[in-house]
């Protein structure tokens, strides 16, 4: 079984599993980036961590909608924010992830969470490959 949180950026809907996520913070100051992948947005500051910030609807080849917060989640390495929208839930889901076609390397798959499909964000996956 697996556990999730859920959230929005614009209107894609995306899951991490819960144990990565370090914390919730407001987008307020973040450092633009000056170089790197378009769907890097900058930098902020976590608890005493310098934090890159994606943009997952950037990262899937498609246009930014505003994020009023960013959710902090641990790769096993470093930390990383993904800009948000809306918050979801917290999810406990026995259904393994289902494949998906034509996503990028950081999108493990889908999932069903509260009757929507839930994109399966890996955060490793986005910094080491992105």
């Amino acid at each position: 079984m697996g556990v999730y949180l859920s959230f929005w950026k614009g209107e894609h809907y995306f899951a991490l599993e819960i144990e990565t996520v370090e914390g919730v913070s407001r987008a307020e100051r973040i450092l633009p980036a000056r170089w790197g992948p378009e769907w890097l947005v900058g930098f902020s500051f976590f608890r005493g961590q310098t934090v890159p910030v994606v943009d997952l609807e950037r990262y899937l080849g498609g246009t930014s909608s505003a994020g009023v917060r960013y959710l902090v989640v641990s790769t096993g390495e470093e930390p990383v924010g993904f800009g948000a929208s809306r918050l979801g839930a917290r999810y406990e889901v026995e259904d393994p992830v289902e494949p998906v076609e034509d996503m990028p390397p950081g999108i493990k798959g889908q999932l069903l969470l509260g009757g929507r499909t839930a994109l399966l964000v890996d955060p490793h996956l986005i910094l080491k490959g992105g």
